[in-house]
């Protein structure tokens, strides 16, 4: 019989500490035993596979765009060209042979001196005539804002068929710039600016028959005496006249050729400048390209890349050059049926830091080679990176598989 049975009141069990309906279990301990351990899922772990092949795609995309310095050589026919000569040129390297010209126009700031000589009336009720021997006829142009200028004719009497006039080889020095241009008339026009720590730029040249001079805005004077040139015919002495000119900041020589023979320029040479431009500045349409035919682009160091074609209306600038030389300067031969007589052909070779078409529209390509260009031109090193490439996204999926411990 139990207690109830017996009239007795039940006894209450006893419990456990309260404890609210919505309170979770107490976790069960942790069973460490190897059988009761569950095999974890495989994690896929992309954080180093991203990194990877980020950087893979990002070398890839610099290298495409990335340029560097590049050995070029290139042949243009131009209208104009203008370069700076390098401060590593070596002083005194002639910049032309001697040049014979029937005429010379030479605008500069600075003293002509005249040597060898005598000036002959041309008007038989002048005085006699008046020699150089004592002391040279000097011409000074003082005002740039009045454009002073010379001008040098041969004599309408000289029958000879050697030029009367010719140009002493002129000659580079370092930080000097140099413009060359050329027109219908077969007229060479050279332009020399000193640098700034120059003092002159200098020309010689020497007459070997009767010649006129005519000045415009400058003074002829001799023994304190001033004269008035175009009375006069100047004669060379027996041996020989010399007209030198210096001049600062600038000075520019236009030539003519007799009987419409154009001087000639460099030849052979290796002119080392720092800047070369193939433009012109056209009074109402701003900076003009100044090639005259389509000319050849080419890459030494890869003989096999292609070379470029660069049109002759686009402008184009060699500039921040390295060791850069122009091989050959000279106006086109008679021959050469791939330009005019009276076109410059320019030869160049060396290393450049920016080479930059410029077309009416704007600036145009960068020239120089792309780091894949010159990767690619090398076969072994193109199969080791795509080998380098396979190795890392080889490397990249076995990561991916390996789980998180």
């Amino acid at each position: 019989m139990n207690e109830t049975q017996r009239g007795e009141r039940p006894r209450r069990r006893r419990r456990g500490p309260w404890q609210r309906p919505d309170a979770a279990a107490p976790p069960a301990p942790h069973d460490t035993t190897p059988a009761a351990q569950q095999p974890q899922p495989r994690r896929l772990h992309w954080r180093w596979p991203l990194f990877l092949i980020g950087l893979l795609v990002a070398a890839f995309a610099a290298s495409k765009t990335v340029r560097l310095p590049t050995r070029i050589a290139a042949q243009l026919v131009a209208q104009k060209v203008s370069v700076e000569i390098s401060p590593a040129q070596m002083p005194g390297l002639p910049l032309s042979e001697s040049m014979p010209i029937q005429s010379v126009f030479a605008n500069f700031v600075g003293v002509a001196k005249i040597t060898g000589a005598r000036l002959q009336p041309q008007d038989d009720t002048l005085q006699e005539s008046v020699s150089t021997e004592q002391s040279p006829l000097e011409i000074r142009c003082t005002d740039a804002n009045l454009q002073p200028a010379l001008r040098l004719i041969a004599s309408e009497t000289n029958q000879s068929e050697l030029a009367a006039l010719e140009l002493l080889p002129l000659h580079a020095n370092p930080g000097e710039a140099l413009a060359v241009w050329t027109d219908s008339s077969n007229a060479l026009t050279l332009q020399l600016r000193a640098p700034a720590q120059a003092k002159t730029i200098a020309a010689t040249i020497a007459a070997s028959a009767p010649f006129r001079a005519e000045i415009e805005n400058c003074t002829a004077a001799l023994g304190g005496n001033r004269y008035d040139l175009s009375a006069y015919t100047i004669i060379p002495e027996s041996e020989g006249c010399d007209i030198s000119i210096a001049a600062n900041p600038r000075m520019t020589l236009v030539l003519s050729g007799k009987h419409g023979q154009a001087p000639q320029l460099l030849r052979q040479g290796a002119l080392r400048v720092s800047a070369v431009d193939f433009s012109a500045e056209h009074p109402t349409r701003g900076r003009q390209a100044a090639l005259l035919a389509d000319g050849e682009l080419t890459y030494p160091d890869f003989p096999t890349k292609a070379g470029l074609t660069l049109l002759r209306r686009n402008g184009i600038k060699f500039d921040q050059l390295g060791e850069f030389y122009i091989e050959e300067l000279q106006l086109a031969s008679s021959t050469d049926a791939a330009a005019a007589a009276s076109d410059l052909r320019v030869r160049l070779y060396g290393t450049a830091n920016e080479i930059r078409e410029r077309r009416p529209t704007g600036e145009g390509r960068d020239l120089r080679l792309t780091v894949f260009d010159m990767l690619n031109h090398h076969d072994w090193l193109h199969d080791a990176l795509w080998i380098g490439a396979g190795a890392i996204g080889l490397l990249a999926s076995i990561f991916t598989v390996i789980p998180r411990k």
